[in-house]
């Protein structure tokens, strides 16, 4: 209550205010521009750390009911999902390997930006229609690699001269062809005997009927040739344009130097909801339902 006081005091625009943990609108009057809370965490050594809570999103804001908050979390949709990759992939990485982007197509163009024009990016024949797209808007020579029922052919890796290898080791679009245990370790070899990267778009791995989760392979060779790639558009909403990946250590001075300076595509309201959704549990409660329904259906 004194921290509003003292807001009103110095002339903040505050509608209304009130104590408590839950907020009504009226019919007559449903519409807040925004809905926040001020809150304080107890640190460890007992000082307090002023905090904020938003609205979880635009409809609680105009629509009229309970207004749901969360606490809002700043920059900390990185440690998010990389507490998430951890416990879900067994990909241990710091926060700031992870790159947050407006979609994978996004994320592809700052990786050819980190690599560099002069490289030659091998994708899958056939893969998903956007990906040659947006090679051949980078003006990069490209190299596409047939595929057959356990992945990229090995005529096909051993012949061609790429640098860079884009891959989707689980159900590649539109073939479905998912790599065996045995052609990831080739991919990899690939990557190790070339001094190639590897690119792995994991779009779908997570609805995976097992259960026990896809071996990545970010995971697999410990982040050292391999950017890995996902988005969050197939496992929460296509309405949520947000994507990620994460780079081997090695990359990321050559990133800072090279498309570090670009600024975050995702909106700060899009990044908070998928914050609190992994931190609270949801995302994984989530995926674990929709798992547990396609093993049913497979049976």
């Amino acid at each position: 209550e004194y921290i509003i006081e003292d807001l009103l005091h110095q002339g903040a625009q505050i509608d209304m205010f009130g104590v408590g943990e839950r907020l009504i609108t009226a019919k007559s009057e449903p519409v807040f521009g925004g809905v926040y809370k001020l809150a304080a965490v107890e640190n460890p050594d007992g000082s307090i750390t002023p905090k904020i809570k938003i609205s979880e999103n635009i409809g609680k804001i105009t629509n009229p009911h309970f207004k749901k908050l969360y606490r809002f979390y700043g920059n900390d949709t990185g440690k998010a999902i990389a507490d998430y990759l951890a416990r879900s992939k067994g990909i241990n990485v710091s926060y700031n390997q992870i790159v947050i982007g407006s979609g994978a197509e996004y994320l592809y163009g700052l990786i050819v930006k980190t690599l560099g024009r002069d490289k030659i990016y091998a994708y899958e024949e056939p893969s998903y229609e956007k990906i040659s797209k947006i090679y051949a808007s980078e003006n990069v020579k490209s190299d596409r690699l047939k595929l057959v029922k356990n992945g990229i052919a090995t005529s096909e890796l051993e012949k061609t001269k790429a640098d860079v290898l884009h891959v989707t080791p689980y159900r590649s679009y539109p073939s479905g062809v998912s790599a065996s245990a045995s052609k990831k370790k080739e991919y990899l070899a690939w990557a190790h005997r070339t001094g190639g990267i590897i690119i792995e778009d994991d779009y779908e791995s997570e609805f995976t009927a097992s259960t026990k989760a896809e071996d990545t392979l970010y995971a697999l060779d410990n982040g050292e040739s391999v950017i890995y790639v996902n988005t969050f558009s197939k496992t929460v909403s296509q309405a949520i344009r947000v994507g990620y990946m994460v780079l081997p250590k090695t990359l990321l001075p050559i990133f800072e130097k090279k498309a570090g300076f670009y600024s975050c595509t995702v909106p700060t309201l899009d990044q908070l909801i998928l914050t609190d959704l992994i931190n609270n549990g949801d995302f994984e409660r989530h995926l674990n339902r929709v798992r547990r329904k396609n093993r049913k259906i497979q049976k």
